[in-house]
């Protein structure tokens, strides 16, 4: 299990006991990769008995790639440190004994400040091969270490839209039977709604990931021209709130091209 985490410290030691509860009986390593903490959490990590990882401050998938070079299990799971794995989400694991699966999906509840919702479980999983779609959430999976090396990791360029792009990476290289869904809970997930506060700190950052993922999935984009329109569509309303004109004016031109008749 792998937690990034920065000034987490309100946070970690609820996000160790978590993971020991939810994993309670079974073998497991929790790497906690510190990303450059100015507070107490490595500290407190340390104090619970973790095994914690500093690196300098370069965002959560090179934490997460840090923890995976250190991890030692056959499977790897990244948890974030204000997650929360339920008591079914290792059985989850646990279940599956077949040794043509190297990616597990678990269903998760998706928490907002507006409340609990439970997303599809298809919404998780990407087209194996087809359109743009589908985006493996931290906390929703389980890969084989040897899988998640084999494709390259996180791409540390990114600092959102990180877990889209492994996603993708993930299902161009894995078969119909590499692949199981489990249905029951395993995890709940906190997340800020779009216009938070927190939510903007990635202006500028999130336009800069679109443009990332057109170049890098062009095939995939290609068979889904509506996804594609709506990532030009995130570039150009990005680029406006980072007073860019003439970029939102070029990437919203580009996303009018594909607009279907």
């Amino acid at each position: 299990m792998i937690t990034p985490t920065f000034n987490g410290e309100t946070r970690i030691e609820r996000c160790i006991n978590r993971v020991r509860s939810s994993t309670a009986g079974l073998a497991v390593q929790h790497v906690v990769v510190d990303d450059g903490s100015t507070d107490a959490t490595a500290a407190r990590a340390t104090a619970m008995g973790a095994a914690v990882v500093h690196t300098p401050h370069r965002g959560p998938a090179h934490a997460r790639n840090t923890g995976a070079t250190i991890a030692t299990g056959k499977w790897l799971a990244f948890v974030d440190d204000d997650d929360e794995p339920l008591p079914s989400w290792a059985e989850r694991l646990i279940a599956v004994d077949d040794e043509r699966v190297e990616l597990i999906v678990v269903a998760y509840e998706l928490a907002t400040p507006s409340g609990v919702q439970s997303p599809p479980i298809g919404a998780l999983v990407p087209s194996l091969g087809g359109a743009a779609s589908g985006t493996l959430l931290s906390g929703t999976f389980f890969v084989r270490r040897d899988t998640f090396l084999k494709v390259g990791g996180y791409d540390d360029r990114l600092h959102c839209a990180e877990n889209t792009d492994l996603s993708w990476r993930l299902a161009d290289s894995l078969g119909e039977d590499s692949v199981t869904t489990q249905s029951t809970v395993g995890i709940r997930i906190h997340q800020d709604e779009v216009g938070s506060k927190r939510f903007r700190k990635y202006t500028g950052l999130r336009g800069n990931a679109a443009a990332l993922l057109l170049d890098k999935h062009s095939e995939r984009f290609a068979r889904d021209p509506e996804m594609a329109r709506n990532y030009w569509k995130i570039i150009a309303v990005d680029a406006a709130r980072s007073r860019r004109p003439l970029r939102a004016a070029w990437a919203l031109a580009r996303a009018m091209r594909l607009r279907t008749p």
